[in-house]
């Protein structure tokens, strides 16, 4: 029975597979539209601050106004809502302070009224400690993501409590000088595609703790900033990728 129902669930998915294709027979990829891409885009462009982007980022909020379900958002337009992009794209909406250079229409906060009313219905509340526990959760020791979702939340959070960026993870981003063969061997934290955010966020991150490893990591600005400029493309995007671009951007920008 059991080998049956495999059989038939698998004559199914090849036909549905099959659907796909187009006139000529193939099938074609394609990026999908992202609420998460265009919440982090929108965070990064109000952070750097061109006034010549509000028109941007007013249509990002119109969009994301329009994608937002039950009041969160899913990675593509396809998907149901989750933590980590209804996380992330809040703090895009709602974030104010210094960082923020460009205002949001009042949508925004009204966005984010469901928006927080369906976080805290997921992980219970929207208070550092939970936060960092849902990405402790989620991610275990890997920083790849959740130190630049940390990042994220603490910008938004800055202007209100100055002491959320003692629950943000340290990233080494000091260890992008040493040769790639010993990554394994000094146990990078993040994947070793995501190193244009280990050294912009690693930074920002440095900045805002203080101390002695900030003022280590300030004397190596320009050889980390000559680093990631050697690992960007002629076309500005990073891996082609526009949640990394963006981290990218508004941890630089945030750094001043």
């Amino acid at each position: 029975m059991l080998m049956e129902k495999c059989l038939s669930l698998q004559r199914k998915l090849l036909a549905r597979l099959l659907e796909y294709r187009d006139g000529q027979g193939v099938w074609r990829g394609r990026l999908s539209s992202s609420p998460l891409a265009t919440g982090l885009a929108l965070l990064a462009l109000r952070i750097a601050g061109d006034p010549a982007d509000r028109s941007r980022c007013e249509q990002a909020v119109n969009w994301l106004a329009v994608m937002q379900r039950d009041g969160g958002w899913g990675d593509t337009t396809s998907d149901r809502p989750n933590v980590t992009a209804t996380l992330l794209i809040t703090a895009a909406l709602a974030g104010q302070g210094d960082a923020f250079r460009l205002e949001l229409p009042a949508l925004a906060a009204e966005l984010c009224t469901a928006s927080r009313r369906w976080l805290q219905h997921q992980i219970g509340g929207l208070d550092f400690e939970r936060i960092m526990a849902y990405l402790k959760q989620t991610y275990g020791d890997d920083l790849t993501f959740a130190a630049p979702i940390a990042m994220v939340w603490a910008l938004s959070r800055e202007s209100e409590d100055p002491d959320c960026w003692k629950y943000v993870p340290a990233l080494p981003c000091e260890l992008v000088f040493v040769p790639r063969s010993w990554y394994q061997s000094v146990r990078l934290a993040v994947v070793s595609y995501a190193l244009p955010a280990l050294i912009a966020a690693g930074y920002l991150i440095s900045q805002r703790k203080g101390g002695v490893r900030y003022t280590f990591l300030s004397r190596l600005r320009s050889a980390l900033f000559r680093r990631l400029e050697r690992l960007q493309p002629a076309n500005g995007g990073f891996l082609e990728a526009t949640p990394l671009t963006a981290f990218v951007v508004m941890a630089l920008a945030a750094a001043g």
